[in-house]
């Protein structure tokens, strides 16, 4: 019985060291054959690198990813690194790697989506995307976005993805009627502001942070009577469930006065 035991004991080790060797063996073969290499330059066209998704991001950088990889076998490609450093590439949102044997790689990128125009300190003006990333303008491709303010470069990833879904709120709650809007403020996250153009001026209008629609559509309702009762109304504020009220500058102590 017991020679029977090792009997099956010698041919299990042999079975594990033959898997073993002829694991090394395919290893071995994989890394050195240079059927196997990543060809360079890797961005010709219709070179060693196929690439898909990307409009905005830069192929530049995209290529730059893999360049370490140039002459290497696709075997050695460390896919989560690589993915990792182009997630990190300007407008890239998501990406994958896809091997393609024997010596080529598929890429392919999600871009990131703008949600709206951000007018930031200095002058500067770019794109943001609803997770509060800010993007670089491009020069290619047409936006039908909003204009916001209040975001600022030094604020957090998480502030700013805060304020630009308070902003998308607003934005689905006007529907249609966001047409009219030309400007979202977002500096205070308890009283977002927008900019209604009126003829030959622009009306500010206070909404709180909460029931955007509502306030909006009660504020149109009542445009005619407003504009006859405060003609000379710049800023109104339409937080009160019972009236619209103009809101001034005190000169004297630089606060908000209301009519």
């Amino acid at each position: 019985m017991r020679w029977r035991y090792g009997l099956w004991t010698a041919a299990a080790v042999l079975a594990v060291a033959g898997s073993l060797l002829a694991w090394q063996q395919l290893d071995h073969f994989l890394i050195r054959d240079p059927r196997f290499a990543l060809a360079a330059p890797i961005e010709d066209e219709g070179g060693s690198l196929m690439l898909a998704g990307a409009r905005h991001a830069s192929l530049e950088n995209i290529y730059r990813v893999f360049t370490p990889d140039a002459g290497r076998s696709v075997y050695l490609l460390p896919l989560a690194e690589r993915r990792r450093q182009l997630l990190a590439v300007e407008w890239v949102h998501d990406a994958t790697i896809t091997r393609i044997w024997p010596n080529r790689l598929a890429v392919r990128v999600e871009e990131r989506k703008p949600v709206a125009f951000v007018q930031l300190a200095g002058g500067e003006t770019g794109l943001v995307d609803a997770d509060g990333v800010l993007l670089p303008p491009v020069s290619t491709g047409q936006f039908k976005l909003p204009v916001v303010t209040g975001l600022r470069r030094e604020m957090s990833e998480g502030t700013r993805r805060e304020r630009v879904r308070r902003m998308l709120k607003l934005q689905s709650e006007f529907g249609g009627e966001m047409s009219r809007v030309s400007e979202i403020d977002l500096s205070d996250m308890e009283n977002l502001k927008v900019v209604f153009p009126r003829g030959n001026h622009a009306l500010t209008l206070h909404l709180g942070q909460a029931r955007f629609g509502i306030r909006l559509r009660l504020f149109l309702e009542n445009l005619a009577e407003v504009e006859q009762k405060l003609p000379n109304a710049r800023v109104l504020d339409l937080r009160l469930e019972d009236r619209i009220v103009s809101v001034q500058a005190d000169a004297k102590e630089g606060l908000p006065s209301a009519e």
